[in-house]
């Protein structure tokens, strides 16, 4: 399922939410991100019979965004809302 398109700064958090609601709503447990092109793609399976997660996490927020490192990679604090 395609994540949707956004700014790198952005994707993890978009794809942690994206993640949480297919487990919490849909029972979708996530197996795998491709983070090739523009806009991820979450792989997700069936939440097994009689199991359930252990703890409802609400919402991934972003914290301490700094600027891309020489590697061209960001760095923030990504912090789950139990």
């Amino acid at each position: 399922m395609a994540v949707g398109a956004l700014p790198p700064e952005l994707r993890l958090v978009r794809i942690v939410n994206e993640a949480l609601f297919q487990l919490f709503c849909r029972r979708l447990v996530s197996t795998e991100v491709d983070c090739g092109g523009l806009s991820p793609r979450l792989g997700v399976r069936p939440l097994p019979p009689g199991r359930e997660p252990q703890t409802e996490v609400k919402a991934a927020t972003l914290h301490a965004l700094a600027p891309p490192t020489a590697s061209g990679r960001l760095r923030l604090v990504l912090t789950l809302d139990l």
